[in-house]
């Protein structure tokens, strides 16, 4: 998995990410995360998102997630490709914000990236919708309906890659 990442991107985080496939498809470390081009890792407070969610996330954001609440929680949040694309996020933003020497950058990380994410996990038409935490995870959401017979050609064409130099020169 490790030839995924970009030459720049940090490939000392490639285990965690062939952890993570184990249980999804879904690679929340396969952008670049900012570490340096020799692959080092620069120290994150959390080795992995289970970690994050564990022991920070879980407490930070503490919810009532009860059936009688207006939120929705799944107790197997990994089990949900949109739930483990989000708290990924959440995870990678987080640690960024922790190793920003700006002082508000955590506030900014509460503000545009936390609550953002985190109203739509919870939100009962969300994710989770038809989990609980006394059900457990139920997958009944299906892939929202496309038609892709009646697409202009314009809309499949394959996209050329883009370039950072292309990027910078733009």
């Amino acid at each position: 998995m490790a030839d995924r990442y970009p030459d720049d991107g940090c490939r000392s985080h490639a285990a965690q990410a062939d952890a993570l496939q184990t249980t999804n498809p879904v690679d929340p470390l396969a952008t670049t995360c900012g570490c340096p081009a020799d692959g080092t890792a620069q120290q994150w407070q959390y080795r992995s998102l289970g970690g994050f969610l564990r022991d920070f996330l879980a407490h930070a954001y503490a919810r009532q997630v009860t059936d009688k609440s207006d939120t929705a929680w799944c107790p197997e949040p990994w089990r949900h490709r949109e739930g483990f694309e989000r708290l990924g996020t959440l995870w990678q933003t987080y640690e960024h914000a922790m190793r920003n020497p700006d002082p508000k950058a955590l506030n900014d990380w509460w503000l545009f990236c936390a609550d953002p994410h985190m109203r739509v996990l919870l939100d009962p038409a969300g994710p989770f919708k038809f989990c609980s935490v006394r059900y457990g995870h139920k997958e009944m959401l299906q892939a929202l309906p496309m038609d892709f017979a009646k697409a202009p050609e314009l809309f499949l064409e394959v996209a050329a890659p883009v370039s950072a130099a292309s990027d910078a020169a733009a």
